[in-house]
């Protein structure tokens, strides 16, 4: 598709060349579903951060949500510090206005704790995204207690949701 159709579509010329770079490389063979799905998380990060217009972030949360991938963990998503302050005990509401790249968490740190946890890291840091959310809404999300608690990560490690991985 040509540039000026992508345009139609609400694309800025940049965003626009990136697709149309996009779409050449599964074209030409370079990338393919099947190389998608059949490669390792680190193979799939490699190749696709190479695509010009795509970042780190944006690569694995492609991984995480189009392809499932289970151990993708996102040092630079804040919402995963977040998490990850959360859990080692920190008042990440101090820590927010710390400032800087690693608001919440250093990343060698993060990967130390996170390592733990793997292959399933990602699945570790979407849960805790929704404990969040459901703290602020004053909800549980574990099924057990009608929505009348709240989980804390603490409690959570014990379940049998950690015990299973």
């Amino acid at each position: 598709m040509d540039l000026p159709t992508l345009r139609t579509a609400g694309l800025s010329q940049r965003k626009a060349e990136y697709i149309q770079g996009l779409a050449e490389k599964f074209a030409s063979g370079e990338l393919s579903a099947q190389m998608l799905v059949e490669a390792t998380d680190d193979e799939v990060l490699e190749k696709l951060i190479a695509v010009r217009g795509l970042g780190r972030w944006s690569v694995e949360m492609f991984a995480c949500f189009a392809l499932k991938r289970m151990d993708i963990f996102s040092t630079g998503d804040l919402g995963v510090q977040r998490g990850m302050a959360s859990y080692v005990g920190r008042d990440v509401a101090k820590l927010k206005a710390k400032g800087g790249k690693w608001k919440y968490m250093g990343e060698e740190e993060m990967l130390s704790i996170a390592n733990k946890f793997a292959p399933y890291r990602y699945v570790v840091n979407l849960f805790d995204s929704l404990n969040t959310l459901t703290r602020r809404l004053g909800a549980c999300l574990c099924g057990t207690c009608g929505g009348l608690k709240t989980l804390t990560w603490r409690s959570w490690k014990r379940s049998e949701l950690l015990s299973a991985l």
